[in-house]
This record gives C-alpha cells, sequence and structure tokens, in this order.
C-alpha cells in the first residue's frame, strides 16, 4: 500500500498492535507510523572538552551487558546499527533505550528498501564485529536520531572488538549536521501535532484503506478519458475489512467476568426469553406466546427451553450475552408479571404479563 494509508484501530487490552495517540487532538497512529514529535537543535562543538576515554569491554557487545559492567544506564548510551539502504551501508544512531524504526529509516535514507546489514558489512565500515560499532572513524553515512544530540558524555562503541568509548559528545566528538525522527513513538513522547504528550494503547486493526496510485492501472492500461478526451491512468485504491476481527473486537470490549455483553445493534438476537420451567404447560404457554408475538413484530428472540435449572440458564446466557432478557416462571404467572432485565445492568423490570411483548419493544426502542 506504500505511505499512503490509514488504519482502523480498537482500543483493546489484548491487542497485537500499539496504537500512539493524543489525548489533546485527534492525532492517532500506530507504532509503525507514529511521529515522535521531538525536535533538536544541531549541538555547537564544545573547544575544550577532553578526548573520549577507550575502556574496555570484553564479552560485552550489547547496551545491557555493558551498562551493567560500566554501571550506566541504555539512555546514557548511543548505539549504532548498520543497516543497508538500498545495498548501501548506512549507520542509524540512537539513544541506548530507543527501538529503531526501519519505516523511517527507510524514508530518511530515501531509499527503497532497507534491512540490517550482515556481520561481513558491519566488518568492512567498522573494523570490528558485532556489538562494538561507533560514529568516530565509521567508513559509511550516518542518520542521526533527534533524541542524539541532547545525550551529554555518552557512551559509544569504539569500532573495535571488546571496547567502547566514554565521555562522547555528539557534534564535537563526531559530526551532526542534520538529525531525523528514526525511532518507535512511545508513551510521553511529545505529539507531533499539539503540546500535549502521547498516550500509547494496545489495538485490534479491524480495518486498512490505502492508496494504490498508478501503480497496477498503468501495467494494465486501465485509463480514463478527461473532458478533453485526454486519457489517464486510473488513480487506484484498496481497502478491506476484517469481519472476523470486529467481532473479536466487539467481545473484547464489551464482556465483564459473567460473559459477554453484545451491544443491540450488533447482537445475534435481540432478546433471550427464559422458561424457567419447562415441564409447567402454564409457563410454557405464557412463554411462547410472548415468543411468537415479539417474533410478529420484527423481534430476534432465543428462547432457552431446555430442561435445566434455572441458574445453568441464567448463566449460560450471561456468557451468550443476548442484550435483554424476559424470565417466565410459575411465581411471575400467579402474580401476572414477567421479568425483565439488560445485561449487564442490576436493575429488573416487572411489567405485566399481558403488556410484556409492548414493555420489550418500548425497552429495544429506547436503546436503538
Amino acid at each position: 500500500g506504500g505511505d499512503a494509508s490509514h488504519e482502523f484501530m480498537v482500543p483493546a487490552s489484548n491487542g497485537e498492535d500499539f496504537v500512539i495517540h493524543c489525548p489533546d487532538c485527534s492525532y492517532a497512529a500506530n507504532q509503525e507510523r507514529a511521529e515522535t514529535g521531538r525536535k533538536s537543535s544541531l549541538p555547537q562543538p564544545v573547544t575544550d572538552a577532553p578526548a573520549p576515554t577507550l575502556v574496555p569491554t570484553p564479552d560485552a557487545g550489547s547496551i545491557e551487558q555493558v551498562s551493567k559492567l560500566l554501571k550506566s544506564s541504555p539512555q546514557a548510551f548511543i548505539k549504532t546499527l548498520i543497516y543497508k539502504a538500498d545495498g548501501k551501508p548506512v549507520a542509524v544512531l540512537l539513544r541506548g533505550d530507543h527501538t529503531a524504526n526501519e519505516g523511517k529509516i527507510r524514508r530518511a535514507a530515501k531509499a527503497t528498501s532497507v534491512e540490517l546489514a550482515d556481520e561481513a558489512t558491519i566488518l568492512q565500515v567498522t573494523g570490528a564485529p558485532v556489538g562494538f560499532a561507533g560514529p568516530i572513524g565509521i567508513q559509511c553515512p550516518c542518520l542521526i536520531d533527534h533524541d542524539v544530540p541532547a545525550i551529554r558524555s555518552a557512551i559509544i562503541g569504539a569500532n573495535a572488538k571488546d571496547a567502547h568509548l566514554t565521555g562522547v559528545i555528539p557534534g564535537t566528538h563526531f559530526p551532526v549536521t542534520e538529525t531525523f525522527d528514526l525511532r518507535n513513538a512511545e508513551a510521553e513522547d511529545p505529539c507531533p501535532k499539539c503540546p500535549a504528550t502521547l498516550k500509547m494503547v494496545h489495538g485490534i486493526e479491524v480495518g486498512h484503506v490505502f492508496k494504490l496510485g498508478t501503480k497496477y492501472s498503468v501495467s494494465m492500461n486501465a485509463n480514463y478519458v478527461d473532458a478533453q478526451e485526454v486519457s489517464h491512468p486510473i488513480i487506484m485504491g484498496c481497502y478491506g475489512i476484517g469481519v472476523t476481527r470486529v467481532v473479536a473486537s466487539i467481545v473484547e470490549t464489551c464482556h465483564d467476568e459473567n460473559g459477554i455483553i453484545w451491544p443491540l445493534n450488533v447482537a445475534p438476537c435481540s432478546v433471550m426469553l427464559i422458561p424457567l420451567n419447562v415441564t409447567d404447560p402454564e409457563v410454557m404457554k405464557a412463554s411462547e406466546r410472548i415468543y411468537q408475538e415479539l417474533n410478529d413484530a420484527g423481534v430476534d428472540v432465543l428462547m432457552d427451553d431446555r430442561d435445566q435449572r434455572p441458574g445453568f440458564k441464567f448463566k449460560d446466557a450471561d456468557l451468550i450475552g443476548i442484550p435483554l432478557r424476559i424470565t417466565i416462571g410459575g411465581k411471575g404467572l400467579a402474580e401476572g408479571i414477567a421479568e425483565v432485565k439488560w445485561r449487564g445492568s442490576a436493575e429488573t423490570h416487572k411489567p405485566a404479563l399481558a403488556s410484556t411483548t409492548a414493555f420489550v419493544r418500548e425497552q429495544l426502542a429506547s436503546r436503538s
């Protein structure tokens, strides 16, 4: 779909994606596309800065290992990742606790594709094995993230096996002429559209639209003729709706400890009718009358006419989650009433048995 696309996400605690959004404005994006809103001024060289210190870091090639060895935090590191952008090596500089975003790296490098470099390429441009790369003396262009210039007295790889440099100042010990947004956005990053800070939630993708442009119409010779009778390729777009994902997202966001709570407009049935004693002819007669009246009125009704205990039926009704439940029992018949209850509500209504159908229709209409 290229870069022009929109996803439709439903916030859900167990969603497979992360959604970055601003609570104060309409900005929202998945983590792959979210901007950080971080900007940085280019650092001025420090004229009297001491040279970086070379420290041995034997067998410590990861941020975690070096942090433990040097008793420092990942935020004090500038990590150097070597990528291939359209086959050519490029170094990406990030703060140690941040995660590279390959889509942003591709756009910053003006490349069609990017991928992590192989060990041979890393050795070629750094002179060191994986885990010890740094920007000082590296033999390839560098892309620098916005957060890097703010790190003072940084720790970097020394481009030598089992060694790092400390006391490194960006803009002084290595050049910083331009910075980019190269990492995944995180909670509490500044919003790119307003002064607020971003929040992050899990989400389920339920739909996707994206612009195809003329990529396929040109190859298929799919054209249109304008008012001046000039032929142009059709600009195409595509969309997908994940029907099963929509159902899953509804269940994930509309439930309690007892089961599903279907919203009325998407519920498989509107009403669950429960005769408590199916061996009682009067209970079944009243239940079947209400069932038929509601069906005749166009209401979808599910009647639980199993010969089971009331508690068993109530538990299943809560589990299935049909929005409105009608209960018909011998005691209610003696009093001339039915019991009507919305799923998820503690309130029970007791309309007259003769007017139960009308009452239920009014309840459904009030929430339609």
